[in-house]
Protein backbone atom coordinates (compact mmCIF):
# COMPACT_ATOMS: atom_id res chain seq x y z
CA UNK A 1 0.00 0.00 0.00
CA UNK A 2 2.93 2.71 0.99
CA UNK A 3 4.48 1.17 -2.54
CA UNK A 4 1.39 2.59 -4.36
CA UNK A 5 1.35 5.73 -2.30
CA UNK A 6 4.77 6.32 -3.16
CA UNK A 7 4.23 5.39 -7.45
CA UNK A 8 1.04 7.76 -7.04
CA UNK A 9 3.36 10.62 -6.21
CA UNK A 10 5.92 9.73 -8.33
CA UNK A 11 3.18 10.36 -11.37
CA UNK A 12 1.98 13.80 -9.72
CA UNK A 13 -0.94 12.52 -8.36
CA UNK A 14 -0.61 13.90 -4.94
CA UNK A 15 -3.93 13.75 -3.19
CA UNK A 16 -4.23 9.91 -4.37
CA UNK A 17 -0.61 9.39 -3.04
CA UNK A 18 -1.62 11.13 0.81
CA UNK A 19 -4.49 9.13 0.74
CA UNK A 20 -3.10 5.74 -0.17
CA UNK A 21 0.37 6.57 2.64
CA UNK A 22 -2.15 7.59 5.14
CA UNK A 23 -4.22 4.27 4.63
CA UNK A 24 -0.93 1.94 4.94
CA UNK A 25 0.16 3.62 7.78
CA UNK A 26 -3.32 3.39 9.99
CA UNK A 27 -3.47 -0.16 8.90
CA UNK A 28 0.23 -0.70 9.94
CA UNK A 29 -1.07 1.18 13.36
CA UNK A 30 -3.73 -1.22 13.92
CA UNK A 31 -2.08 -4.30 13.04
CA UNK A 32 0.94 -3.45 15.60
CA UNK A 33 3.26 -3.39 12.54
CA UNK A 34 4.18 0.24 13.10
CA UNK A 35 7.60 -0.30 12.88
CA UNK A 36 7.30 -2.37 10.03
CA UNK A 37 5.99 1.12 8.07
CA UNK A 38 9.02 3.01 10.04
CA UNK A 39 11.73 0.85 8.71
CA UNK A 40 9.89 1.05 5.03
CA UNK A 41 9.69 4.56 4.98
CA UNK A 42 12.13 5.84 7.58
CA UNK A 43 10.55 7.67 10.38
CA UNK A 44 11.53 8.76 13.34
CA UNK A 45 11.37 6.65 16.73
CA UNK A 46 9.42 8.36 19.25
CA UNK A 47 11.85 9.15 21.24
CA UNK A 48 13.88 10.76 18.78
CA UNK A 49 10.76 13.17 18.32
CA UNK A 50 10.96 14.12 21.90
CA UNK A 51 14.74 15.00 21.56
CA UNK A 52 14.03 17.16 18.64
CA UNK A 53 12.49 19.88 20.25
CA UNK A 54 8.59 18.41 20.57
CA UNK A 55 8.71 18.11 16.78
CA UNK A 56 5.58 16.50 15.36
CA UNK A 57 6.18 13.81 12.48
CA UNK A 58 5.40 16.06 9.64
CA UNK A 59 7.46 18.39 11.18
CA UNK A 60 10.18 15.97 11.48
CA UNK A 61 10.04 14.83 8.02
CA UNK A 62 10.21 18.39 6.16
CA UNK A 63 13.44 19.18 8.95
CA UNK A 64 15.28 16.52 8.19
CA UNK A 65 15.01 16.94 4.58
CA UNK A 66 15.49 20.62 5.09
CA UNK A 67 18.92 20.01 6.65
CA UNK A 68 20.18 18.10 4.13
CA UNK A 69 19.78 20.66 1.82
CA UNK A 70 16.39 19.81 -0.29
CA UNK A 71 14.58 22.71 -1.50
CA UNK A 72 11.07 23.24 -0.56
CA UNK A 73 9.86 22.22 -3.83
CA UNK A 74 11.30 19.12 -3.53
CA UNK A 75 10.61 17.92 -0.01
CA UNK A 76 7.09 19.17 -0.95
CA UNK A 77 7.37 16.40 -3.71
CA UNK A 78 8.54 13.57 -1.74
CA UNK A 79 6.25 13.93 0.75
CA UNK A 80 2.81 14.88 -1.33
CA UNK A 81 2.20 18.03 -0.01
CA UNK A 82 2.55 21.71 -1.32
CA UNK A 83 5.21 23.95 -0.80
CA UNK A 84 3.32 26.18 1.22
CA UNK A 85 2.77 23.47 3.39
CA UNK A 86 6.32 22.36 3.71
CA UNK A 87 6.91 26.54 4.57
CA UNK A 88 4.85 26.48 7.55
CA UNK A 89 6.22 22.77 8.70
CA UNK A 90 9.53 25.03 8.24
CA UNK A 91 7.93 28.01 10.14
CA UNK A 92 6.92 26.11 13.31
CA UNK A 93 10.47 23.99 13.24
CA UNK A 94 12.30 26.87 13.50
CA UNK A 95 10.63 28.83 16.00
CA UNK A 96 10.57 25.05 18.09
CA UNK A 97 14.21 24.74 18.00
CA UNK A 98 14.92 28.45 18.10
CA UNK A 99 17.13 28.83 14.70
CA UNK A 100 16.90 30.92 11.83
CA UNK A 101 17.38 29.14 9.27
CA UNK A 102 17.88 25.11 7.74
CA UNK A 103 21.55 25.99 8.16
CA UNK A 104 20.96 26.14 11.66
CA UNK A 105 19.20 22.91 12.21
CA UNK A 106 21.53 20.91 15.20
CA UNK A 107 22.94 17.71 14.10
CA UNK A 108 22.05 16.60 17.17
CA UNK A 109 18.39 15.82 16.67
CA UNK A 110 19.50 13.06 14.67
CA UNK A 111 18.01 14.87 11.47
CA UNK A 112 21.46 13.86 9.17
CA UNK A 113 20.75 10.48 9.40
CA UNK A 114 19.54 8.05 6.14
CA UNK A 115 17.40 10.42 4.01
CA UNK A 116 13.44 9.57 5.34
CA UNK A 117 12.42 10.32 1.67
CA UNK A 118 14.67 7.75 -0.12
CA UNK A 119 13.28 4.99 1.53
Amino acid sequence: MLDLGMAHGSLGEARRARTQSELAYRLARECGAAALVHSHRAGPAEDARERAGGLTHAEWRVAALAARGHTNREIAGQLFVTPSTVEQHLTRVFKKLKVKQREDLPLSLGLHGPDPALR
